[in-house]
């Protein structure tokens, strides 16, 4: 069974963390609610690993973001497609990380 880490509330307000096995996430809140806890977040234990490792590693500066969330809102508020914006920003991209980002939503939306 996974092991799946929680935050959850009790009917007093407190904040709560563990963690405990179960077949699903709605089975592990479902045992929770038993208890008489909110579940606020609930992860599998490797799922949340494997994001740590690969978020930690590739973050795209502020900056760099920033400028492109001003662009693409310029862009699409002066009529042109999505696509369109996301595939000039995309050639006009220095930041490698940003633009590898930009092709996967291209792609997506696409």
């Amino acid at each position: 069974m996974p092991q799946f880490t929680y935050t959850a509330m009790n009917a007093a307000g407190k904040r709560l963390s563990g963690s405990q096995e179960a077949g699903n996430r709605t089975q592990l809140i479902s045992k929770l609610k038993d208890e008489g806890l909110f579940v606020l977040t609930a992860e599998d234990k490797s799922d949340a690993v494997q994001r740590k490792d690969v978020g930690a590693a590739r973050k795209i500066k502020i900056k760099p973001l920033a400028t492109f969330c001003r662009q693409f809102a310029t862009l699409i508020n002066s009529g042109i497609t999505a696509i369109k914006a996301l595939d000039i920003l995309y050639q006009q991209s220095e930041d490698k990380l940003l633009r590898e980002s930009i092709g996967k939503v291209y792609e997506a939306v696409q």
